[in-house]
C-alpha cells in the first residue's frame, strides 16, 4: 500500500476511533504496521536455501533475482509480494565473481535515487539504480533466476563508478 494511502486511511480511521488512543497514537500504529518486517517467514525461507545443493553457474555482468531476505535496520531487503516460497527476491548485479560459490554483488532498486552511492541503469526500458552502499558477498545458493546481462561497456562504467564510490 502506498504511503499516502496509508496516511489517508490512518487519518480517516483516527477520526472514527474511540478506543482510548489519540489520533496521533493510532497514526503511529498504522505507520509501524506498514513497515514491520516478516523475520519469521524469511527464517523459514533461509533454511530451505541453506539446505539446497543447487548453485547455478554465473558470470560477472549478470543480474540475477536473488533471495536477499529480510535484514536489520537500513540493510536492503528483498520483496515478498506474491511470493509463496518466502524468498524475498531482489535483482542483484554480479560485480566480481570470487569463486564458484560466492560473488560480490550490488543490489538494485527501481526507486529513483541520486548521489555517489547510486548508479542509474536502464533495464528493459525501465530505470533502475545500483545501490553501491549495499554491496556485499552473496552465496550463489541465493540465486533464483537470471534477469539479464549488462553490456561490457556499461559494466566497465559501473566498475569505474564503484571505484570512485570507494575512493
Amino acid at each position: 500500500m502506498a504511503l499516502r494511502s496509508l496516511f489517508e486511511l490512518a487519518w480517516k480511521k483516527s477520526k472514527e476511533y474511540d478506543g482510548g488512543r489519540t489520533g496521533v497514537e493510532f497514526l503511529l500504529l498504522i505507520f509501524k504496521m506498514a513497515f514491520e518486517k516478516d523475520f519469521q517467514a524469511w527464517s523459514e525461507g533461509k533454511q530451505v536455501l541453506h539446505n539446497t545443493s543447487k548453485r547455478p553457474f554465473f558470470r560477472e555482468r549478470e543480474i540475477w533475482w536473488q533471495s536477499v531476505g529480510v535484514n536489520v535496520g537500513f540493510e536492503i531487503d528483498g520483496k515478498n509480494k506474491e511470493n509463496s516460497e518466502k524468498l524475498f527476491l531482489r535483482p542483484v548485479l554480479v560485480l566480481k565473481k570470487l569463486n564458484h560459490f560466492t560473488f560480490l554483488g550490488v543490489p538494485l532498486t527501481s526507486k529513483e535515487k541520486t548521489g555517489k552511492w547510486y548508479y542509474p541503469l536502464s533495464l528493459k526500458e525501465k530505470k533502475n539504480f545500483l545501490i553501491f552502499s549495499q554491496v556485499r558477498v552473496f552465496d550463489a545458493k541465493r540465486m533464483s533466476h537470471l534477469f539479464l546481462q549488462v553490456s561490457e561497456k556499461e559494466f566497465e562504467n559501473i566498475k569505474t563508478a564503484f571505484l570512485n564510490f570507494l575512493a
